[in-house]
């Protein structure tokens, strides 16, 4: 199992917090060691669906189920196959490569409490929307002065309707951390176009791969990504246990 010291999560909700990474064949017993002497508020465990027992075993020790997350791909050296009115509706639209604090700053004001509100820290009653709109907002504040990574806005002529954020891993692989549609423009069909928007960006620029990761709690963003191409490539339980909630050995 790989234990990641989660720092950066002490800005965003207040607790110190530990990632558990399980491998295929990873030892349950070994758990118990690194409860023992790792002393976290909030312990995250990520766990491989074909480990279903370690799911049961979690559960019996006070961790609870969150979410599946999905690792999706596209190949984009396939035939896109996306349709004739989402490609019309994407050329109506602009990108902007977001290099300034101001352009920045814009982004993060657009971001309101139910844009990104089915994931696991907005799900959470110890958490909630507030809580982890403000570890979105720290997120990109934090990739904005990553080099490899890349914010962008989505245009149509002088409104900004949304954005996306990606990671450039080498010469062919394109990670797509975030994205998503302002609230005041949602409900008209856009998502597609923020979907689209990145496919049409790294295809021109040489890219070959592009992945993102999506929770089972966002059904639809997830049939969003499904409709156009992408395919599944790994999923993983997520569990989470905090501390006021179980103390290991009482």
């Amino acid at each position: 199992m790989e234990l990641i010291d989660a720092f950066w999560e002490k800005k965003n909700i207040n607790k110190s917090t530990l990632e558990i990474n399980f491998k295929h064949g990873d030892n349950f017993d070994d758990l118990f060691r690194v409860l023992d002497s790792h002393k976290y508020d909030y312990i995250v465990a990520k766990v491989p669906i074909v480990e279903p027992s370690l799911l049961k075993n979690l559960q019996d020790i006070g961790f609870r189920f969150c979410e599946t997350q999905l690792s999706l791909f596209k190949n984009l050296k396939k035939n896109l196959n996306i349709d004739n009115t989402i490609l019309k509706m994407g050329e109506k639209l602009q990108l902007t490569y977001v290099s300034s604090k101001n352009e920045l700053q814009d982004i993060i004001d657009n971001l309101r409490d139910d844009m990104f509100s089915t994931d696991r820290i907005a799900l959470d009653h110890n958490f909630g929307i507030e809580i982890s709109n403000r570890r979105y907002k720290n997120w990109i504040y934090d990739e904005f002065h990553n080099n490899n990574t890349e914010i962008i806005r989505i245009n149509k002529k002088d409104a900004a309707l949304g954005f996306f954020m990606a990671k450039l891993k080498g010469d062919e692989t394109v990670q797509v951390l975030l994205g998503g549609v302002y609230s005041q423009y949602q409900g008209m069909g856009l998502g597609y176009s923020i979907v689209l928007k990145p496919i049409e960006r790294y295809l021109s620029m040489g890219k070959t791969i592009i992945r993102t990761k999506v929770s089972s709690n966002n059904l639809e963003v997830l049939k969003l990504y499904i409709s156009m191409g992408y395919q599944i490539e790994n999923m993983e339980y997520i569990l989470v246990r905090h501390k006021e909630e179980y103390n290991h050995g009482e």
